[in-house]
């Protein structure tokens, strides 16, 4: 197996999990003050990880996410609209 198959294998399994998390973000929703440090934690994944497996629009719904956490903006409508937006991009990596 050559090496640009074994990071494909990498960038596909690692969407895979990322998929199952994605849909955990609905349990974030109306539990902002009480979950704030698990919800900023999970964007600041996205942010450092979606690049590193050559897929930086990851990275950037998580720093845009996360930055809205980390100054107390983040809404509802926010972790919804993030939702959407990893389930676009996967849908788009993933078919």
């Amino acid at each position: 197996m050559s090496f640009n198959n074994m990071l494909e294998k990498l960038k596909i399994k690692y969407l895979k999990d990322l998929n199952v998390k994605v849909n955990e973000l609905t349990g974030f929703i109306g539990s902002i003050e009480t979950k704030h440090e698990e919800i900023q934690t999970f964007y600041h994944q996205l942010k450092g990880s979606g690049a590193t497996y050559g897929v930086p629009e990851i990275s950037e719904i998580g720093k845009t996410f996360e930055d809205k956490a980390k100054d107390n903006s983040l809404t509802d409508s926010d972790i919804k609209e993030s939702k959407i937006k990893l389930e676009s991009v996967l849908k788009t990596h993933l078919g």
